[in-house]
C-alpha cells in the first residue's frame, strides 16, 4: 500500500486550485493508496454540500481531480479542528482508493476550542 503525507497550508499560498491539480496528478502519477492530509482547510462563508464539508474543502476540491484523472474511485473524509486567521475552518483529514471501514477523529491537544489555534485533531481509519 502507498501512502502519502501532506500538509496543505490551510490556503496560505497562492494558486490553489493550481497546486491541488498538481497534488492530483502527482497522486495519480505516483499511484498512491491512501493520503493524509493537515491543514486541509475550507472557508467559513462557502456554501455546505454535506454534513461538514463545504464546497472549497481542499481534499474535496483534491478528491475531484483525482477522480477525474483516474478510472479508480477515490473517496476523502475530513473533520474540522479550529479556525483559521477567522476565515477558515481548518482540519484534517484521508482520501483513499480503498475502501474505508471505519473512519473516528479526537482532540490530542489540551484544548478543544474551535477559536484557539492549538486545538488539534488526529484521525484514525480503517481500510
Amino acid at each position: 500500500m502507498k501512502i502519502m503525507t501532506l500538509n496543505l497550508h490551510s490556503y496560505q499560498e497562492d494558486n490553489q486550485l493550481e497546486k491541488f491539480e498538481r497534488i492530483a496528478d502527482k497522486i495519480v502519477e505516483m499511484d498512491v493508496d491512501v493520503v493524509c492530509f493537515c491543514e486541509a482547510s475550507q472557508r467559513i462563508d462557502r456554501t455546505y454540500l454535506n454534513g461538514l464539508i463545504r464546497e472549497d474543502n481542499a481534499i474535496k476540491l483534491i478528491c475531484d481531480h483525482v477522480n477525474q484523472k483516474t478510472q479508480d474511485h477515490y473517496q476523502f473524509y475530513w473533520d474540522f479542528s479550529h479556525y483559521g486567521f477567522r476565515i477558515y475552518e481548518e482540519g484534517i483529514g484521508i482520501l483513499s482508493r480503498k475502501k474505508v471501514k471505519n473512519v473516528e477523529t479526537r482532540f490530542i491537544s489540551s484544548t478543544t476550542d474551535p477559536f484557539n489555534f492549538k486545538s488539534r485533531k488526529i484521525m484514525k481509519a480503517v481500510i
